[in-house]
């Protein structure tokens, strides 16, 4: 079975309103997040962090 490319997968994602309020979608692979925009073309990637981190505290100062 292929992989299906990233902009297929776009929305994969979810929401975390629980770490942020801002409109980002969270994709775990493995112990890492990727929290990236779906609402542009090309998706925005915010960040790729460890999941252990503070993650509130680590976004507040990226989502400005």
């Amino acid at each position: 079975m292929r992989s299906r490319p990233w902009h297929a997968r776009q929305a994969m994602g979810h929401k975390r309103e629980d770490l942020t309020n801002c409109p980002v979608l969270f994709w775990p692979v493995g112990s890492y997040l990727i929290i990236y925009r779906a609402e542009h073309r090309p998706v925005e990637i915010v960040a790729v962090t460890q999941g252990s981190r503070d993650i509130p505290a680590f976004l507040r100062p990226r989502l400005r």
